[in-house]
Parts: C-alpha cells; structure tokens; sequence
C-alpha cells in the first residue's frame, strides 16, 4: 500500500478506494499510510476476517466524511465522502457487498444509493458488488432477478450509469463504477 500512495515516478493518486481491506480496529490509520499525505476513511468489517473498505484522499483535497444510513444487521460495508472542489461538492462512496445475494444486503445498498443521490448532484458509487448478473442486466437490458429488482430501480431513477467494460474476476463483472 506504501508503495501506490507514493506513486511511481510522477503518478500520484488524488483518491484510492480499497475494497476487501481486511482491517480492524487493532489497525491504526497511520499503519495504513505510513508517512503519506493520505486521510483515512473506512468501513471495517467487525464480524469476520474479510471485507471491509476504505477510501483514502490525499490530504490537499478538502473533505468531510459522509454518515450513511447504515442497517448494523446487514452485512454491507460502505464509507463515503464528499469533496469540495471550488463551487462543487462531489460524493465519493466504496462499497463491499459480500458474495451471496441476500435481499436485506440488497435493500441497504439501495438506501445508501438513494441517500446520496437524494443530497448531491455528483455521485460516484464504486466497489466490490459481488452480483454478477448485475452488469448482464444493465448492458443487455435482461430482467433483473427479484431479488436486485430494486437496485435496477434505484440504479435507473437515480441516473447512475455503470462505466467499467471489462471483466473484473474471470467472466464476472464485479468490481462496478457508477
């Protein structure tokens, strides 16, 4: 991790969401960026080993963590932030969705989703969905399965269009940006 947040040569990332992040509470932030110029924002996973997610932003941008309507009953990890840029104020938020659609899981990713969009203009929904129907149904326009019925409806009415064209784990499409 110490070794993209310094970049190579010139590239240095203004942003970097971490999906799968595997940390706890026994992490401290700065164990994660060392003596970057990085802020820390996550979500970790308290049940288990896996999942959790992070976004970390280079400390020349400003920022303020957004507080998501988050259900402690489901299994959804998601942190978000919004940064300002002069006049504009975009919403970033990384999302783990463990494997295994559950309809609960479902309907909390659905009211985060609507939650942001309902607050501001610029959204950027990205990370680990875990559906791999998902991106069949929005690019071959098939019926969703009932259980991600609503997360089409949300996806629609919200005006979030999925942009990664390639597959992310074998032949799935996991890994989504919106």
């Amino acid at each position: 991790m110490h070794d993209v947040l310094r970049g190579q040569s010139d590239d240095v990332y203004d942003i970097v969401c971490v999906t799968e992040s595997w940390l706890n509470d026994g992490f401290s932030d700065s164990l994660i960026v060392g003596d970057s110029n990085y802020n820390v924002s996550r979500c970790d996973r308290s049940q288990r080993v896996d999942g959790g997610c992070l976004i970390l932003s280079r400390d020349c941008l400003t920022i303020s963590p957004i507080t998501l309507p988050m259900d402690p009953a489901v299994n959804v990890q998601a942190v978000a932030i919004e940064i300002m840029s002069g006049c504009r104020i975009i919403a970033v938020c990384c999302i783990y969705l463990p494997p295994g659609c559950i309809y609960s899981n479902v309907t909390s990713l659905v009211n985060i989703i609507n939650y942001l969009c309902s607050k501001y203009s610029n959204v950027c929904l990205l990370g680990d969905f875990n559906l791999p129907v998902l991106y069949e149904c929005i690019t071959e326009h098939r019926n969703f399965p009932a259980a991600t019925a609503l997360l089409e409806e949300a996806l629609l009415s919200n005006s979030l269009i999925q942009i990664v064209d390639f597959p992310t784990r074998g032949k799935n499409y996991l890994d989504l940006v919106f």
